[in-house]
């Protein structure tokens, strides 16, 4: 593994708190999912700047598109269990967006990586 790789990830794993801390401030909001869909796309083409990754160009977008429907997705289930079961809460609501955004941090650095001309 080279320095070159090494600090790419470093500088990718600063995205990564950038995105989660970002994610968190509109993971409390109902039906804010899309809203991620720009912060998403930022970020991932941050992380392919790290790495020095060449993206097709509609492939930021189609990868923020994915992660912005699987959002809404448990927004809206979790909005259907909140108003059938009260006991569901917003901060689990919340947290379980923010581990979304966390996975899809992990998988956009393994993947940038494993393309990366850096060694």
């Amino acid at each position: 593994m080279g320095r070159g790789l090494d600090e790419a990830e470093t500088k990718a794993r600063e995205i990564a708190d950038e995105w989660v801390a970002e994610g968190q401030r509109w993971a409390a909001i109902p039906g804010a999912s899309l809203a991620m869909f720009q912060v998403d796309h930022q970020m991932m083409e941050r992380m392919a700047d790290a790495f020095e990754v060449k993206r097709a160009p509609a492939s930021p977008f189609w990868h923020a598109y994915g992660l912005a429907w699987a959002r809404c997705s448990l927004d809206a289930t979790f909005g259907l269990n909140a108003w059938v079961l009260p006991w569901v809460s917003p901060d689990l609501r919340a947290e379980v967006l923010k581990r979304t955004t966390e996975r899809a941090c992990e998988s956009t650095i393994a993947n940038l990586r494993s393309k990366s001309p850096l060694n």
